[in-house]
């Protein structure tokens, strides 16, 4: 009998001790010069609880589709001078003309914006909200609130002609963004990557318009029937994640993903890391977009090259960011691309006396 008390709490111990209570702090976060690759499963599934102590077993996680992004420097990306402190920049492979600014510090790993451009324009959108504070543990929350951005819209008419809406010169709309966060849960949870200790966080973003009316030079508040007059919605858009962290530095990013609606107990919309972060050479090279060095797009059999692109090393990558060509070039050449299957892949090529990095996507359609 005293053997099966001893056996009895040796294994208690064993489980209790394999879902640990963690912390996770900044250097549980993978540095730059890494991919990771993410898949997406769509069926139907319960939202995981709360609570500690949990075992959420999600081993049986489906790929539907899949995609990667890669983290470097956030210096040598397009668009940096518009996030000064950032320190990271975040390009997915489908989407090589969008990046994503963090900034990593021993306090928060923090989203600053992001920026997206093509050959004749750019855009930069500020956010400046935590993605997660440290240390993390059980219990932890923060919340934030920041202004996205602040425009005129001119209008310069009577909306009630001889009522008793005055004439309105402008509208200034202020986008607005609170955040909420909470770690809600520790345990384990086992998924098709393997196991691993884990904090569950409930993030809520709100996404809020305001307006002040301008007449004469003097600010008021709309009446919400001029507003419906404008076409000036007042809907608040929110937005709900549960998202999984472990302090296992070789996953080093969010371990899966539920995105939901408010008062959801299931979604469709999961997203999971879908292998171990791979190294990749990015840490002192810079990002640019190729432009119109590459066409057509998409393309079936050959894809040329602009008889001016730099000399250098050009590489081919799929979706799961693995190597499918490389090959030495000077100048522009034909690129044979019938033997490859369709998909979405992307071209890179790394000038040969400055290590510069352009990317560009590119579709190939058989």
């Amino acid at each position: 009998m005293k053997n099966n008390k001893l056996l009895f709490i040796l294994t208690a111990t064993c489980i209790i001790s394999a879902k640990a209570q963690i912390t996770i702090n900044k250097n549980h976060f993978t540095p730059t010069g890494r991919s990771f690759l993410y898949a997406y499963d769509n069926s139907l599934r319960a939202l995981p609880s709360k609570g500690p102590n949990q075992v959420w077993d999600l081993r049986d996680l489906v790929n539907d589709d899949s995609d990667s992004f890669r983290i470097g420097k956030a210096s040598n990306c397009p668009g940096h001078a518009h996030f000064p402190y950032a320190n990271l920049g975040k390009v997915w492979y489908s989407e090589p003309n969008e990046i994503d600014f963090w900034g990593l510090t021993d306090t928060a790993l923090i989203s600053y914006g992001e920026y997206s451009f093509d050959s004749t324009d750019s855009e930069a959108s500020h956010f400046g909200s935590p993605i997660l504070t440290y240390p993390s543990t059980y219990m932890t929350a923060f919340s934030y609130s920041g202004t996205l951005r602040s425009y005129p819209r001119m209008v310069g008419y009577d909306p009630d002609t001889a009522g008793p809406w005055p004439f309105v010169d402008s509208i200034v709309i202020t986008d607005k963004m609170e955040e909420k966060s909470e770690i809600n849960g520790w345990g384990l949870i086992r998924t098709p990557l393997g196991d691993f200790p884990a904090l569950r966080q409930d993030v809520l973003y709100r996404f809020i318009p305001t307006y002040k009316m301008f007449s004469n030079g003097v600010a008021s508040d709309p009446p919400s029937g001029m507003l419906n007059r404008l076409n000036l919605s007042t809907w608040i858009d929110s937005s709900f994640h549960i998202s999984f962290w472990t302090n296992d530095s070789a996953a080093g990013m969010p371990l899966v993903t539920f995105y939901h609606n408010a008062g959801d107990d299931s979604t469709e919309d999961v997203e999971w890391l879908a292998s171990a972060p791979r190294a990749v050479g990015i840490k002192s090279t810079s990002f640019v977009r190729m432009q119109d060095f590459v066409y057509p797009n998409p393309a079936d059999d050959n894809i040329y090259l602009h008889p001016s692109a730099t000399k250098g090393t050009l590489s081919m990558y799929d979706m799961s960011g693995r190597r499918v060509m490389q090959q030495e070039i000077e100048g522009g050449i034909i690129l044979p691309v019938s033997g490859y299957p369709q998909g979405a892949y992307t071209i890179q090529l790394v000038d040969s006396v400055s290590g510069k990095i352009t990317l560009q996507k590119v579709l190939i359609a058989h």
